[in-house]
């Protein structure tokens, strides 16, 4: 299943984060995907904030590489691959750990996973691209397997296979 918005402005990229973030659970994996600047992190940031986690805590693991925050609903961890470049096995930095069912794993230039591990055709991938100097387009594309599809569907259920503007 694929979702396309318009989003207006950084609110509107908030928003859907938070949207999203409400119909996460245990042992979901969030792929994103766009250029510097397309709103990753920013993203992100309003995912964690809904679920409890102080914005100003959440910070890119461009150097890291992986941040948890632990303090959230449900445990959060937040990856960064932009410094592994092509080809990333995520099994280098642990993330293979947190893929246990209890976490929620947010993944920044997902692109840049190693193609065929396993998890990732159960994930939610989230494509932004730039449209202007605050508009973005995103695509939400779930797999049926890993209980996206259903979800995604009912929470956006009047734009399925449309357009609109957020």
């Amino acid at each position: 299943m694929e979702i396309r918005l318009v989003l207006k402005d950084i609110e509107a990229t908030r928003e859907l984060a938070g949207k999203i973030a409400g119909l996460s659970g245990p042992g979901d994996v969030i792929l994103l995907f766009g250029d510097l600047g397309t709103g990753k992190t920013a993203f992100v940031k309003a995912f964690c904030r809904e679920l409890g986690v102080p914005q100003e805590r959440v910070t890119s693991p461009s150097f890291s590489l992986l941040h948890v925050y632990d303090q959230a609903r449900v445990p959060v961890v937040h990856v960064d691959l932009y410094r592994l470049g092509r080809g990333s096995d995520p099994g280098r930095i642990g993330l293979d750990e947190y893929l246990d069912g209890l976490h929620i794993v947010l993944v920044e230039w997902a692109d840049y996973l190693v193609p065929g591990s396993p998890w990732v055709d159960d994930a939610l991938s989230v494509h932004l691209e730039w449209l202007g100097e605050t508009a973005r387009k995103v695509r939400l594309v779930a797999g049926e397997s890993g209980g996206w599809a259903a979800r995604i569907g009912a929470a956006f259920k009047d734009l399925a296979g449309k357009s609109a503007n957020c």
